[in-house]
C-alpha cells in the first residue's frame, strides 16, 4: 500500500495587497519630499482611482504598478491620457508618471515629451540635476 503524503498547497500571493502596500509607500516617499497632503487615491478619490491616479494631493499624475511578471508601460501610459480627460480634466495640467516595482527593483516611466518639460522648467530656473551623497528614498 502507498503511504499518502500531505501535500502543503502554494502560498498565494495577495497581488492586490501587494499593490495597495505599494502605493502607501510611494505616498510615505511623497510626504518625505514635502508633499504632506498625499494620500492614496483608493481612500480620497474613486473618480481619480477611475482615471487611473493612485495618489491624490501632488502636482502629478502618478500610477503605481508593483508585479512580479512584465508590464506594458507604453498601455498604462495611455490608459492614463485617455481617462484623464474624460474623468478628471483639471489633472490635464500634470505630468503622467509610472511607479513601476518589479521584484527589488524600481523605476519612474515618463513620456518623452513630458521629460523635456521637465527639462525645460529646470534650466529656466537654473537647475542642474546632480545624483546626492545620501541614501536613496
Amino acid at each position: 500500500m502507498e503511504k499518502k503524503t500531505k501535500q502543503v498547497p502554494k502560498k498565494r500571493v495577495n497581488v492586490r495587497r501587494i499593490g495597495h502596500s505599494y502605493e502607501r509607500l510611494i505616498v510615505q516617499d511623497h510626504k518625505k519630499l514635502g508633499y504632506e497632503r498625499a494620500a492614496s487615491t483608493r481612500a480620497t478619490s474613486r473618480i481619480m482611482d477611475d482615471a487611473k491616479i493612485d495618489i491624490n494631493g501632488i502636482p502629478f499624475n502618478i500610477q503605481c504598478k508593483s508585479v512580479r511578471k512584465g508590464l506594458n508601460v507604453f498601455t498604462t501610459l495611455n490608459e492614463m491620457v485617455e481617462a484623464i480627460p474624460k474623468l478628471v480634466p483639471e489633472r490635464e495640467q500634470f505630468i503622467n508618471l509610472v511607479f513601476h516595482k518589479k521584484e527589488r527593483e524600481e523605476v519612474v516611466v515618463i513620456s518623452k515629451s513630458d521629460w523635456y518639460l521637465v527639462v525645460e522648467k529646470l534650466k529656466e530656473n537654473g537647475i542642474e540635476l546632480k545624483k546626492p551623497n545620501c541614501s536613496s528614498y
